[in-house]
This record gives structure tokens, sequence and C-alpha cells, in this order.
């Protein structure tokens, strides 16, 4: 059998960090204050220990903002008629049933499954 050196042998695992930090600051605070940094960091997206460090370094914090474009924002404002439509639509269905006929009903049944595909395609961008 041949020996092995330690330092070649993978056990799997994550891999190790070159700079780990293994350093804790305690900081005493009220409960308005690290509610209040908790929340700044949320705004940031960062976790408290991030946001913290951060701010530490260097003295300031870059929040993060999801940018929307702008054929998703012209897409939002061309689906808004058409859900307050479809609201219209069943609030009369609701009140009259016999005034829509079965092809009526199977016609609003495509556009209600063409409108949820484009809400999971504007969902999964987010994601």
């Amino acid at each position: 059998m041949e020996a092995t050196d330690k330092n070649t042998c993978n056990k799997g695992g994550r891999p190790k960090k070159v700079l780990k930090k293994n350093q804790r600051i305690t900081v005493k605070c009220t409960n308005l204050d690290k509610a209040t940094i908790e929340g700044k960091s949320k705004l940031a997206e960062l976790t408290v220990s991030e946001f913290l460090l951060e701010l530490g370094l260097t003295g300031q914090v870059d929040t993060r903002q999801r940018v929307i474009p702008g054929p998703l924002l012209d897409l939002k404002a061309s689906l808004l008629p058409i859900g307050n439509n479809l609201n219209q639509l069943t609030k009369i269905f609701h009140g009259k049933p016999n005034l829509f006929t079965a092809a009526d009903l199977e016609q609003l049944q495509k556009v209600l499954g063409t409108l949820q595909e484009v809400l999971a395609l504007i969902k999964g961008y987010w994601q």
C-alpha cells in the first residue's frame, strides 16, 4: 500500500476559505436600535453581519436595488386593464350566470390561461 499525503487527500465537503471569519464583536443596543439595524440591513438586502461589517469598514452601505426594465413596466401597464376587465366580467357572471354562453366561457378560460403563463414568466424573472 502507498502512503497518502494528508495535503493531497480530498475528503470532499466544502472547500476551506482563505480568510476565515472567526472573530466576533458583541454590541449592546436597545430593542429599537436592533429593529432599526435589522430593517436597514433588509433594505440593503444584506445580513445584519454583512451590513454592520460594510458600514464599519467603509462608513457607508451601498443598497442593492433591482431595476425594472422598461419593457416589463410596459407589460405591467398593459396587464392592469386586462385584470380590471376580468374582474368586471367575473362580477357580472356571478350576478347573471345565464348571460354568458359556453363559447364565451371557453374563450375566457383561454385568455386566463395565457395570462397565467405570462405572470409565471414575470415571476421567474424575479427569482
